[in-house]
């Protein structure tokens, strides 16, 4: 539990222990003319017990009632509530929110919305069947020897494995990184409290707002009551813009001299039972499947 949460747990504990006291006084002070504020009032009533006085049933009832009802109340506002995170096998697409850049270049967070329907779920797009003909080479002298286009290595984006060391002795789960919106990423990380981590090198700003603002529209579309905190960053960027939610570096010393300083918060005893982190790990794998195939 977060400290501004315990905070909010104190303050209204508090005021509800406030508030059964007021009303049990005021009940009290009507009813049998009893201040509970009073030593003298509560003195009577011991030297009443004492000698075996007969006392009002009510009185005790009263009593104990409020201290039922004050008891049950700190429970339902004080209870441990454990986080989880709830995703769906893939059945039907989700219809994808074009994202578009702000024009101040800030990145806000949507607001999570309820799904009042059922939760829409994810789906990898159809494979494209593409017809093939069959085309017979011209004859040469050497008919039985035919030439094999060479094969197209895709170029690894800079840091790649430097970037994954980094993170991965600071505690961060690292995923595999993948090619999204048309922009090589060189690292996806998890951290603790669903945080998301994504860098890259050599790119634009725009390139990583468009990658971040993809990863927003899916979570707006199927999560609820869940947020979750995405962080960028960029070794050498290729323009001069400045966004908050982005993170400049100009080499990977810097980088990994900021994550050092900076290293996941260990998860929580509660996260580790209730499997929060596998669960946010396998939700985060489907948005990636979803966003690498559109």
């Amino acid at each position: 539990m977060k400290l501004h949460e315990r905070i909010n747990c104190i303050l209204l504990g508090t005021l509800w222990t406030l508030a059964i006291v007021l009303v049990l006084d005021f009940w009290l002070n009507t009813a049998y003319n009893f201040n509970i504020f009073s030593n003298m009032h509560w003195q009577y009533v011991a030297d009443m017990q004492a000698s075996n006085q007969p006392i009002a049933t009510g009185f005790y009832i009263s009593v104990i009632l409020a201290v039922c009802a004050c008891i049950f109340g700190l429970y339902v506002l004080l209870r441990p509530r454990f986080r989880k995170i709830i995703f769906t096998t893939p059945n039907t697409p989700i219809p994808p929110t074009q994202p578009t850049l702000p024009e101040q270049k800030t990145i806000e967070k949507p607001e999570p919305t309820k799904i009042i329907t059922n939760q829409p779920q994810m789906q990898r797009p159809p494979r494209l069947h593409i017809q093939t003909h069959n085309i017979t080479p011209p004859k040469t002298a050497t008919p039985n020897k035919t030439e094999k286009p060479a094969k197209k290595t895709p170029t690894e984006p800079r840091y790649v494995h430097e970037i994954r060391e980094i993170f991965e002795r600071n505690g961060y789960r690292v995923l595999t990184p993948k090619t999204l919106s048309g922009t090589p990423l060189s690292l996806i990380a998890l951290g603790t409290n669903e945080t998301l981590w994504l860098g890259a090198c050599d790119i634009s700003h725009e390139q990583m707002v468009d990658v971040i603002l993809s990863f927003k529209a899916v979570f707006q579309e199927t999560l609820e009551d869940i947020e979750i905190d995405i962080n960028g960053f960029i070794i050498n960027p290729t323009d001069n813009d400045t966004i908050e939610a982005i993170l400049d570096f100009k080499s990977i010393d810097e980088l990994s001299n900021a994550v050092d300083n900076n290293p996941n918060a260990p998860e929580s005893d509660a996260d580790k039972e209730s499997g929060n982190m596998n669960a946010f790990a396998g939700y985060i794998d489907t948005v990636l499947t979803y966003l690498g195939n559109k």
